[in-house]
């Protein structure tokens, strides 16, 4: 009986230092696992904060691309007048030599 008891004892404690042993790995890999986890998320926030920077540079340079596209339009407007003005002047000059050399 007593032999028996021993070698159940040995056969328990060997099971035991298997699961200790597992316990130690597993614990390894959710230590491995959470770090990683952590790792993804600053990650995953980094992106998304670069993400946001990035379109407010793009809302920014699509406001700067408004106004100059609105400058642009006024100088086009302002330069049509001025022609107009000049062809009008050309005209008026052109009438005023008419009239005088008749």
């Amino acid at each position: 009986g007593r032999r028996n008891q021993e070698d159940s004892n040995k056969q328990l404690n060997v099971e035991l230092q298997n699961t200790v042993e597992n316990n130690r790995e597993l614990q390894a890999k959710i230590e491995k696992s959470e770090q990683e986890r952590l790792r993804m998320e600053a990650e995953a926030r980094d992106s998304g904060e670069q993400l946001r920077e990035m379109a407010e540079k793009v809302f920014q340079l699509l406001e700067r691309l408004k106004l100059a596209e609105l400058g642009k339009t006024k100088a086009m407007e302002a330069l049509q007048k001025k022609e107009q003005e000049m062809i009008a002047l050309k005209k008026k000059n052109s009438r005023l030599i008419k009239e005088s050399t008749k």
